[in-house]
């Protein structure tokens, strides 16, 4: 919402209230596609919905937790969390019963890296690359850690509680607005070691929030933008 628009349809995914921020930047008779609920998921999204949100009904601890940051992770954000996992300072008895799931994308730089920090945490530590079962991933975990991008709307889709990192200047506005909407706790880019355990903290040891958080993720986003959008396409287009 930062320049005109010439178009007949505008789809924004993205959080707030984007009638102000459009207002004047796109034609009177354009159709405005605002929020969540027009987020594009892949099917296998709304596939896992039902399995992952009975599931969480029975949640009562974080045990499971996954990061992931995207395709590439260029400024390998994925190993300054595990460092900072590493040295968190977890109950004796949650060292036993938590497990991290790392998953990286094809483009991810820093693999030998991340291997050897593994070798080296406290916590038993999974490792997939490239994988093309993210929402079954999503589905087993109990808390994300990762970056303000699409995989959010994932997250919300199956109910799963996150920290989320505004990795780029451009989500900075919607990461606030995630937190505003109570699905999850933003954290900076540089990743601040008081604030990010106190994320931690409260995701791990804060039980309402987290119970809250579950039911918010759920009813933010349904998974079934994509036919949303395409109804409104083919009305626009005379095509429906």
């Amino acid at each position: 919402s930062d320049r005109r628009h010439d178009c007949d349809v505008l789809m924004d995914q993205s959080c707030g209230d984007k009638h102000k921020h459009y207002r004047g930047l796109v034609p009177s008779a354009c159709r405005c596609l605002f929020g969540p609920d027009f987020a594009l998921l892949r099917p296998e999204f709304v596939e896992w919905r039902p399995r992952a949100l009975e599931r969480r009904k029975k949640t009562t601890a974080v045990q499971r937790i996954l990061i992931t940051f995207g395709g590439t992770d260029p400024s390998n954000l994925t190993g300054v969390v595990l460092k900072k996992l590493a040295h968190f300072p977890f109950h004796e008895d949650s060292i036993e019963s938590i497990e991290i799931d790392v998953v990286l994308g094809a483009g991810f730089s820093y693999r030998k890296e991340i291997e050897k920090q593994m070798r080296q945490m406290p916590i038993k530590t999974n490792l997939a690359v490239a994988v093309d079962t993210m929402a079954e991933y999503m589905s087993r975990a109990d808390l994300v850690i990762g970056a303000c991008g699409a995989t959010v709307w994932e997250q919300c889709c199956l109910g799963l509680p996150g920290i989320v990192v505004a990795v780029s200047e451009n989500q900075h506005v919607n990461a606030a607005a995630l937190e505003r909407e109570g699905v999850g706790i933003f954290v900076s880019a540089a990743l601040p070691t008081d604030e990010f355990s106190a994320a931690l903290d409260q995701a791990l040891n804060n039980g309402q929030w987290y119970r809250d958080t579950i039911a918010r993720c759920g009813r933010l986003v349904d998974g079934l933008g994509v036919g949303k959008v395409v109804e409104v396409l083919d009305e626009e287009t005379g095509t429906g």
